[in-house]
């Protein structure tokens, strides 16, 4: 069970209202939970929407997201320090296990030290990049309120909100987000379409239209200092934040929503994957596809730490995917191995795996086998 941005529960007529049935933060997080790449144009950026997302964040990097901001050259202290933290690789041995879905989601439900460390660690692996415009030959701003959701299926949800990318767009307002399915009309498709070659022409620095500002050269917003509403976003202390999340958190329809969200990341969490963030290898890759040409036969020659056992599970895995269900027997001529296999097998969270012996004459024949229906 992937990750599928059409088989996501939508509002009826694609708008999110607050007040409404469906707000505009119900949007983000069915979004974030059924996509792995995200483009985000903005104006105004606080990291405290993350915080106020960190469940729909945190399914999102598990689904192995990355996301890519434009965002306008105004930016909290703390918001600043932590890019440029980021962007220098200035982290020490600092890391996170964007596997483990909950121990990220407290990590971001918090909005403290620890969180500022992990968005500077997100950024320093290259899974939130960050470009910062102002216009170009104006004293205007950038002031956009758009972006795309990509899902591995060829899907997209293309949006464009009232709201800042904010604590305070969130939560703290009356917004809207309007939302357009790439699945169901050529008019959203092409909304998409062009939603996309914007998005790409600006974020890629060629466009001729803004100038492009380092992120030492950014204003920090000071408390006081700003009489403009519109900057008053950026500075949500940790204390103002709790007070939000917690109103969020008596409303009996997000908790249910919440609800859903966990039970299938459960389902998922429980699913056979691979075992390394990085993937298989091209040469294990490329031996899958070789032995399904060759009718799911044939010997894999490889030389010794090429990975071998990781390249036939691999095989069992991208079938698992094609049908959900495996039936794996492997006979191996050692007790050695036999333990081996298995090391390698729960790695990949194969289940039910069931070990036995066989005495052939003088020989020993010893084997594993994996069995288990999903």
């Amino acid at each position: 069970m992937g990750i599928d941005l059409s088989k996501a529960k939508w509002s009826n007529d694609r708008v999110y209202r607050s007040g409404s049935d469906y707000e505009p933060y119900y949007f983000y997080l069915t979004a974030l939970s059924e996509s792995n790449r995200f483009d985000l144009l903005l104006g105004y950026f606080s990291s405290a929407a993350i915080s106020i997302l960190s469940l729909g964040f945190a399914k999102f990097l598990s689904n192995g997201g990355k996301v890519r901001m434009v965002i306008n050259n105004v930016l909290s202290l703390q918001d600043k320090e932590a890019i440029v933290k980021g962007q220098s690789n200035d982290l020490g041995s600092k890391a996170f296990d964007i596997n483990n879905i909950k121990a990220i989601k407290d990590t971001l439900d918090e909005y403290d030290k620890h969180f500022f460390e992990c968005f500077a660690w997100l950024i320093s692996k290259g899974l939130i990049e960050i470009v910062i415009i102002k216009p170009k030959e104006t004293d205007g701003i950038s002031h956009y309120k758009s972006g795309v959701f990509y899902d591995n299926n060829n899907n997209a949800v293309c949006f464009k909100a009232s709201c800042n990318f904010t604590a305070f767009g969130l939560l703290g307002n009356l917004e809207e987000v309007d939302s357009y399915l790439s699945w169901e009309t050529d008019l959203s498709q092409t909304k998409l379409i062009n939603q996309n070659n914007y998005f790409n022409d600006i974020f890629s620095k060629n466009a001729q239209f803004v100038e492009y500002v380092d992120i030492y050269d950014i204003e920090t917003v000071i408390k006081n200092e700003f009489g403009n509403k519109d900057l008053e976003e950026l500075l949500i202390q940790e204390n103002d934040l709790l007070k939000k999340k917690q109103n969020l958190i008596k409303n009996e329809k997000f908790n249910s929503f919440v609800s859903e969200i966990m039970d299938k990341y459960e389902t998922i969490r429980k699913e056979p994957k691979f075992p390394f963030s990085e993937g298989p290898r091209d040469y294990q890759s490329q031996a899958y596809e070789n032995w399904v040409k060759n009718n799911y036969h044939g010997i894999f020659a490889m030389a010794t730490g090429t990975g071998k056992t990781i390249t036939a599970l691999n095989c069992v895995l991208n079938e698992y995917k094609k049908t959900e269900r495996y039936q794996v027997i492997i006979l191996v001529p050692t007790i050695v191995l036999v333990q081996q296999w298995e090391e390698e097998a729960l790695l990949f969270k194969y289940r039910n795996i069931i070990k036995f012996s066989i005495i052939i004459v003088y020989h020993y024949l010893y084997m594993v086998t994996i069995k288990a229906f999903n």
